[in-house]
């Protein structure tokens, strides 16, 4: 039996595995592409290689690799290396695509240059945008806030509220978007069409939240927007209040509200006086940093209640259906899961303080 012998090595090169595959062929070609790959499977041969060029062999083709015109050369000098590191290292998005055209040479090689370099391909994080004016404030608030209310190793527990509003059925969710048949124009059309109000049906939901539990929720189901006096009668006095009662009797909390205007009200700032929310318990309105939602833990906890409001694809047909699913959610909420939220918060806010609101975006 006539059979090529060869040396065996790490890994065979092109031209070696179609000479297997070849003296296969030849010794026996009544074994088919399956007894060849079963042969060869040992040396390290893809399954799709053996079937690719035994269909050659089979039809007389040749299989020899056919030589690739103007391939683009793969070697660089010092000096277009650095200038390549200079370009990807750190910089605004520059693809391999376009790194290659500039430099004259192939994506595999830009790729296989800066994998030697270290460099590595990151995706872009989505953060919020401030302006000039707010970054700065950002930066002189957080500073004074981490020299006062919030030091280092503080064991008071900080309060945060927020609103944030549902609608019958997730607008920025995928799920339910699609659906399957075998003929398109037989299927009912409530499934084929996804009816979307111009103005859509909504539900605003307040509560408050700390290490200790979250607040019981106000719903607000009116269209006009949160003032300052229902603000302060239904979310302050009705659910805040009792809320820091019966957590807080040692009074060592902190209430840190969200910048919106009627947080701030004069009806809402009577009231918390009232209760003794105030001084060190509470954050001013020239103390808060604005445009902050990655040092506030209630923003992920509203991210964590839509995912389960709405999933499956889970939609409502009206309010009082919307409402109930989101109270029942509610409940599904461990305090390991709140406490989870607010791991390494002060640390965060210090962070930030120190190094710039977006070094924590993240953490």
């Amino acid at each position: 039996m006539k059979m090529m012998t060869f040396i065996m090595s790490k890994s065979l090169n092109e031209s070696e595995k179609r000479a297997v595959i070849r003296a296969r062929y030849e010794n026996d070609p009544s074994i088919g592409a399956k007894g060849a790959f079963r042969a060869v499977k040992n040396l390290n041969i893809s399954r799709a290689t053996v079937y690719r060029i035994w269909k050659k062999l089979e039809n007389g083709e040749d299989i020899n690799r056919k030589p690739i015109v103007d391939r683009k050369p793969l070697k660089m000098t010092k000096k277009k290396v650095k200038e390549l590191i200079k370009l990807m290292d750190g910089a605004k998005y520059c693809s391999f695509r376009k790194a290659a055209k500039k430099f004259n040479t192939s994506e595999s090689n830009i790729r296989r240059i800066c994998k030697i370099h270290g460099i590595k391909s990151f995706k872009r994080q989505k953060a919020p945008k401030s302006s000039l004016n707010q970054e700065n404030r950002q930066i002189e608030r957080l500073k004074h806030l981490t020299s006062t209310k919030i030091k280092k190793g503080a064991r008071r527990h900080i309060i945060y509220d927020d609103e944030a509003y549902f609608g019958l059925f997730n607008e920025n969710h995928s799920g339910g978007m699609w659906y399957h048949s075998s003929d398109k124009s037989k299927v009912d059309p409530k499934v084929k069409f996804r009816l979307v109000e111009k103005f859509p049906t909504k539900m605003m939901i307040w509560l408050a939240i700390s290490k200790k539990g979250i607040s019981k929720p106000y719903f607000h189901e009116k269209k006009n927007a949160l003032d300052g006096k229902t603000y302060g009668k239904e979310c302050i006095e009705k659910k805040l209040i009792p809320f820091i009662q019966k957590n807080y009797p040692k009074g060592r909390y902190l209430f840190w509200p969200d910048g919106a205007r009627c947080h701030y009200a004069k009806d809402v700032l009577t009231i918390l006086r009232a209760h003794g929310v105030e001084g060190n318990k509470f954050i001013e309105k020239d103390e808060n940093p604005p445009n902050m939602p990655q040092i506030r833990p209630i923003e992920k906890f509203w991210y964590q209640l839509r995912c389960r409001v709405y999933e499956n694809g889970w939609e409502a047909n009206d309010l009082i259906e919307l409402r109930k699913r989101i109270e029942s959610k509610l409940k599904t909420f461990s305090l390991s899961d709140i406490k989870r939220l607010f791991r390494n918060n002060n640390e965060k806010i210090h962070a930030a303080a120190k190094n710039g609101p977006l070094s924590v975006i993240n953490c």
